[in-house]
């Protein structure tokens, strides 16, 4: 529930915070119930009434601290909902938006002062020009498309849509990774060197760079510095850099010849990703490698029900129908 708290901060032109009934913040309260439970715990652990009275008073707190953890999470989730809404009602302004620069021209950025007679040549360096107008909502959307043919496996056209992303918006650093993410995928491992360092180089700790770093030295042959990084990509916060660095890991661990680990990577990443056609394709093809073959059928099946249409999920059809046909299966590296 939202209190009047919200409304003042509203008013106020502040971020609003959210609130409990009783108008304490949410954090608070959370913080408070994590005290308060631990020191009930402590102090059951070491009481010696064992009188009914005792015990009623005990569970009778117990129940009442279920009762505000489950209000706290209720009003948690009402937040989460909340900030999914908002978050929906902008990328629709976003796309009206696009709506109005169909028919409108946008203005460019203001042309930069003219600098001084007296301005050293080190004060003019560090104030870059501006080269022309970057256009961060339109490369979204290219980045956002690069995202999704990725997914799918359509690299070609995964590159097309990022180099456009790339033109309206310079070095935007999601953009550059990705892009060298399909160039990657491509086989063309000179083309992505560029891009990836780049981004490297304006944000050395992003997960995803982290990733595609390590799976650029695998391909490259570096195997020991390639699971270093790829390693550190799978604990990384970010769900997509991990669930991608849990795939690479297990080829080049099927690589090495150590299959059972890399079927066990992989199990890891369809926990985290079920829909990562992919991964059941390349569980398949590590089963099979070391005699598994029921279950390498198993997974392949997995895969083409996941997603039929998709490039791997057609991929895994047809090794299906190979070895229906007694045919010598060919595998599709990546």
């Amino acid at each position: 529930m939202i209190t009047a708290h919200e409304e003042s901060g509203r008013e106020n032109g502040r971020r609003p915070e959210w609130v409990d009934v009783s108008g304490q913040p949410l954090s608070s309260r959370l913080a408070q119930l994590a005290e308060t439970l631990e020191r009930a715990i402590a102090e059951a652990e070491q009481r010696t009434d064992e009188s009914a009275e005792s015990t009623a008073r005990e569970g009778q707190r117990a129940a009442q601290l279920k009762d505000d953890i489950i209000a706290c999470f209720r009003e948690a989730d009402a937040a989460l909902t909340a900030a999914q809404s908002a978050k929906d009602a902008v990328k629709a302004l976003a796309e009206r938006w696009k709506t109005l620069r169909a028919v409108v021209p946008v203005a460019a950025p203001a042309a930069a002062p003219v600098a001084s007679p007296v301005s050293s040549p080190a004060s003019s360096a560090a104030s870059p020009a501006v080269s022309g107008r970057v256009d961060l909502l339109g490369a979204s959307t290219f980045v956002e498309k690069g995202w999704n043919l990725l997914s799918l496996g359509q690299v070609p056209e995964a590159i097309v849509a990022l180099q456009k992303a790339l033109a309206l918006a310079p070095g935007q650093v999601e953009a550059l990774v990705l892009l060298a993410w399909a160039y990657v995928n491509d086989g063309q491992l000179d083309a992505a060197h560029a891009p990836l360092e780049q981004a490297r180089a304006q944000s050395p700790d992003d997960a995803l760079a982290v990733m595609v770093w390590g799976r650029w030295l695998a391909l490259q042959g570096h195997f020991t510095d390639a699971d270093r990084w790829l390693e550190q990509a799978m604990t990384s916060g970010d769900g997509r850099a991990a669930l991608y660095a849990h795939l690479y890991r297990a080829q080049l661990q099927r690589t090495l010849g150590a299959h059972d680990a890399a079927a066990l990577t992989l199990r890891q990443a369809l926990q985290k990703g079920p829909n990562l056609v992919q991964a059941w394709y390349e569980l398949g093809r590590t089963h099979w490698e070391c005699g598994r073959r029921a279950d390498a059928l198993q997974a392949w099946q997995s895969g083409s029900a996941a997603n039929k249409f998709s490039p791997w999920g057609k991929r895994c059809a047809a090794l299906l129908d190979l070895v229906a046909a007694s045919q010598e299966l060919v595998f599709v590296d990546s």
